[in-house]
């Protein structure tokens, strides 16, 4: 893992080159580039600047990371906060932003994953925040969901996952499964401001166990990149 540290606002900038440049690679080798998007305020000001970054959206399908069990103009919608800060304001097809239908009962986490399977089952680009405990997604911390995702095989592990019991409100959601987010193209980690200290503190040391902080899953996969504001860790 590539760690790139300054301030907030540069690094934005480069976050931002360095999406279009992998979406754009995407597109120019299989027509279409799949983009996982985390919830949240970390990932707020890239959707901005995406607005104007040349990245040809009509070819890009955009997933969420995850997303809590509720309606899709719920204040605490992942859903709500992409689409007021992005892709209302890209040239994108409607359909090319999956949303979470929890009216479709029980069977709403298995119609996500067969939505990500219909593009191909593998995320180009997986954009993701990390908490000041060091969850990702809806992946927490000595979760018993989490501690199952740890034991499965890569291959045996579904793509989309339910979690149950979340720590943080509300208690039901989904999450990609640390098969997705690991088979990734490149996951690019966020951690800025102050109160993810211990998290960067824990993502570095290799004292600390997956386990205990759930963004270590990055490591795993063929290219990841950690930009961040902390200094002296």
């Amino acid at each position: 893992m590539k760690i790139i540290k300054g301030l907030r606002s540069e690094l934005e900038f480069e976050v931002i080159n360095l999406i279009a440049e992998r979406l754009s690679q995407a597109i120019k080798e299989k027509g279409v580039a799949v983009f996982a998007v985390p919830g949240g305020s970390s990932p707020v000001g890239i959707f901005k600047l995406l607005h104007s970054a040349k990245i040809d959206w009509k070819n890009v399908h955009v997933f969420l990371a995850d997303e809590r069990w509720v309606a899709l103009d719920d204040e605490v919608s992942n859903y709500k906060n992409l689409q007021e800060n992005l892709t209302l304001h890209i040239d994108t097809p409607k359909e090319n932003v999956h949303y979470f239908d929890i009216k479709k009962g029980e069977d709403a986490c298995v119609d996500y994953q067969k939505q990500f399977e219909n593009v191909g089952a593998k995320i180009d680009v997986c954009l993701l925040g990390v908490g000041p405990d060091g969850h990702v997604a809806s992946l927490f911390p000595n979760h018993p969901v989490f501690k199952d995702e740890l034991k499965s095989e890569y291959q045996e592990s579904a793509r989309y996952i339910e979690v149950h019991n979340s720590p943080k409100p509300p208690l039901r959601r989904i999450s990609l499964s640390r098969r997705a987010i690991v088979n990734s193209g490149i996951v690019i980690l966020l951690v800025f401001g102050e109160e993810k200290r211990q998290a960067l503190q824990n993502i570095t040391e290799d004292t600390v166990g997956v386990l205990d902080c759930p963004a270590k899953i990055a490591k795993e996969a063929s290219e990841s990149y950690l930009f961040t504001n902390i200094d002296n860790v």
